[in-house]
């Protein structure tokens, strides 16, 4: 009796078992039922609408056009990845860039601007640079450049100069570390946020232009440090204060070399 009881008993806990199972791949299946009609319906929603985040020199509408997305497209047919790509290769003041989807029915565009630090002409044309020398734009001329506080800079001798892409050199001056060197070490000493303008254009007679009022010669890249302690120790606020257009030679750091021009004013011009 007692083992007829047991194998009842194990026959309806298997059964109640089962029937937990049941249910449990029944809520499941609802599940996706209601997840795959949620991904159809949301694939299926359209675009109505962009948004920036950041600064941008750009309108939305502008990035969206880069980015290949119209409104009224489905979601579903955009992909992201590509769009992002898309606007690099188009919208040159955009550095960084990401695309996605802002309250289910517009398009948000994250953006981080390349701004322009230099400008350089080349080619008896004016280019707009990044901070990395990446060319962002093609100027009108040197009446837009004026008053925005670029620096202005002069390269070697190039192959070409596209804008959205980086200068490209000559082999001669394939390696043109001397410029980063010196940018580097003016930036690392107290000229720095004084320097109007550099020339790279000869590497053995290379050229700042300070406070606007100082056309420096460095020579060449050796001896930075003490050429630029010699540029600190002479060039001070109160030289500076005096207006007077100079020229300075500290190719030899020993023997500084010091020229006014006071009616003179093409020693400022780099073009």
């Amino acid at each position: 009796m007692n083992k007829l009881k047991l194998i009842i008993y194990k026959i309806k806990s298997h059964s109640k078992a089962t029937q937990i199972i049941f249910v449990g791949l029944l809520v499941v299946l609802f599940a996706v039922i209601i997840m795959g009609i949620f991904l159809i319906i949301n694939a299926n929603m359209r675009v109505n609408g962009f948004i920036i985040e950041g600064e941008c020199p750009y309108t939305p509408e502008q990035l969206a056009e880069y980015a290949g997305i119209e409104l009224s497209q489905k979601f579903g047919k955009i992909n992201y990845k590509e769009a992002e790509q898309d606007i690099l290769e188009s919208a040159f003041f955009v550095k960084e860039v990401k695309v996605s989807r802002n309250n289910m029915t517009k398009i948000k565009f994250v953006v981080i601007a390349d701004n322009p630090v230099y400008y350089s002409k080349i080619a008896e044309e004016y280019y707009l640079l990044s901070s990395d020398f990446r060319i962002l734009a093609r100027s009108s001329g040197k009446l837009e450049i004026e008053g925005k506080g670029l620096i202005g800079i002069k390269f070697p001798t190039l192959y070409s100069a596209i804008v959205g892409q980086y200068p490209n050199y000559t082999e001669q001056y394939n390696n043109y570390e001397y410029i980063n060197k010196i940018m580097q070490a003016v930036d690392n000493s107290e000229l720095k946020g004084r320097i109007n303008a550099y020339d790279f254009s000869d590497k053995f007679s290379i050229k700042l232009v300070c406070d606007n009022l100082f056309l420096i010669k460095l020579g060449n890249s050796d001896n930075l440090d003490a050429k630029i302690k010699a540029i600190n120790s002479f060039i001070t606020p109160e030289k500076t204060m005096e207006g007077i257009i100079a020229q300075l030679n500290v190719s030899d750091p020993g023997e500084l070399k010091y020229t006014e021009y006071p009616n003179e004013n093409q020693i400022l011009s780099f073009d």
